[in-house]
């Protein structure tokens, strides 16, 4: 039982700090990481772990700019994720395939996998995947040009904006917005959206001041009392 533990421990470990490299911009590092995880996973079987750990393969390449080979884990990641039966990790998988097959154009792959996504979204009653979702099919059908559908699932990501969601999020809901009604020639709404847009973005520049002015606060207080620690620890020796 300590080895299925330990196992277990690692696989999450692994996955932790690739995480931490990846947010840090350190995305060679980060792969190693998830590859060691994910050589773990497969001893073990462990259909979680493997799905978990090829979605995060494909976010790191996808950073890093090789969309071909994250569509390619985002794929694989998603077969373990359907015979793990783990349906929050699925629509996590189907936005990244519904993205990537728009991004390289393959406009009938990607609309399939975003309705599925969308369908799953719905029964599973996650509402967080379904903004996204929306957000991805009004981009896929303003590219189409069928501005109807793009309009309806824009303003749906609009109203599923909650009170304590990222602003960030709400900026580029309405950025989107106010860009499909300027290329549909609504330039009442298309300033609407991007005064709006304005205002999330302050937010989410005041919300990461407060941060990083807590942060620094915190960073001083620890050295603080390290230094504190290390003067008492002088003291005691003389």
């Amino acid at each position: 039982m300590k080895f299925k533990k330990n196992i277990f421990l690692h696989i999450g470990s692994y996955q932790t700090v690739a995480d931490i490299l990846k947010d840090a911009g350190k995305l060679k590092e980060a792969l190693k990481y998830i590859e060691k995880s994910l050589e773990v996973a497969k001893k073990k079987e462990d259909l979680n772990g493997i799905a978990i750990g090829e979605n995060k393969l494909g976010n790191i390449y996808d950073d890093m700019e090789l969309q071909q080979e994250a569509l390619k884990h985002y794929k694989i990641g998603y077969e373990y994720a359907l015979k793990a039966d783990y349906p929050l990790l699925q629509t996590d998988l189907l936005s990244n395939l519904g993205r990537m097959e728009l991004h390289f154009g393959n406009y009938q792959a990607a609309e399939k996998y975003l309705l599925q996504n969308e369908k799953l979204c719905y029964e599973i009653e996650n509402e967080q995947a379904l903004q996204t979702n929306c957000l991805d099919l009004g981009n896929l059908y303003e590219k189409l040009k069928k501005y109807n559908l793009a309009e309806k699932y824009f303003l749906k990501a609009k109203s599923l904006f909650k009170a304590n969601t990222d602003p960030k999020i709400d900026q580029i809901i309405a950025t989107n917005l106010s860009e499909f009604y300027e290329i549909t020639k609504d330039t009442y709404k298309a300033f609407k959206y991007l005064k709006e847009a304005n205002v999330a973005r302050d937010s989410a520049f005041k919300i990461e001041s407060q941060k990083l002015t807590q942060d620094l606060l915190a960073k001083y207080e620890t050295e603080k009392k390290e230094t504190q620690i290390k003067l008492l620890n002088e003291e005691a020796k003389t």
